[in-house]
């Protein structure tokens, strides 16, 4: 009884984490075709440059609350290694978040995640669909007029369900998909966290933002050596 209790703990947590995350994709999507759309229609102009902001500020809070949904999956907080702004003019912001990594970081994600990652998270989702289904199959089956053309769920090519004893066969059918549905499902979202905290992570392990701000410094003073050279 504890295991079975245990396994539907993670089966039910993946399956929370795969439909969040399915959400969060449309979101992404919706939010970089339209902010990239927008912002480089706009670029020519000097409200461009606005509209870039507003467009990366708007891809922080969405990959923020990737970040709080995967880590909170993982059990491990996934940081942003985001530049900060050392004041300035629109121009300073504009140059600042351009050239910041995390910001094409974030965008990556955006991508993937709208992407690949609503794909694999819906056909997770599907396969569990269809194993809860088949498993209800004697619940409901006798309500449909034609089983015949109820194809992939009454209507299986060798079989239709047109009778109680067909009904239980896809029952157990469904029984049987369960476990390959509850695997799928976890492989899916384990390894959706895994490159969550991969992509929208700092790029390098020993980021900090004093070795940042070194780095900067650095670079804003080669032309001066070389000049000198």
């Amino acid at each position: 009884m504890t295991k079975l209790i245990s396994i539907s703990r993670v089966a039910g947590r993946d399956l929370a984490y795969l439909l969040t995350i399915l959400a969060l994709g449309v979101l992404e999507c919706a939010a970089w075709v339209a902010g990239l759309s927008i912002a480089a229609s706009l670029l020519v102009l000097i409200v461009g440059i606005p509209a870039w902001l507003v467009f990366v500020n708007v891809s922080r809070r969405t990959t923020g609350l990737a970040r709080r949904v995967s880590a909170g999956y993982r059990g491990a907080p996934i940081p942003a290694a985001y530049r900060e702004p050392a004041g300035g003019g629109l121009l300073a912001r504009a140059r600042l978040v351009t050239s910041d990594p995390q910001t094409w970081r974030d965008l990556r994600w955006m991508v993937l995640n709208s992407t690949i990652g609503v794909v694999l998270a819906s056909a997770a989702i599907t396969v569990t669909g269809l194993a809860v289904e088949y498993i209800m199959t004697p619940a409901y089956y006798w309500a449909l007029n034609d089983p015949g053309h109820q194809y992939v769920t009454l209507n299986f090519g060798v079989y239709s369900v047109r009778s109680v004893g067909w009904a239980f066969v896809t029952t157990g059918l469904g029984v049987a998909l369960l476990p390959v549905a509850l695997w799928l499902n976890h492989v899916v979202a384990a390894g959706h966290a895994r490159l969550a905290a991969r992509v929208l992570g700092p790029a390098a392990r020993n980021w900090s933002p004093a070795a940042d701000a070194d780095r900067e410094t650095t670079r804003a003073a080669l032309p001066t050596v070389t000049g000198i050279v």
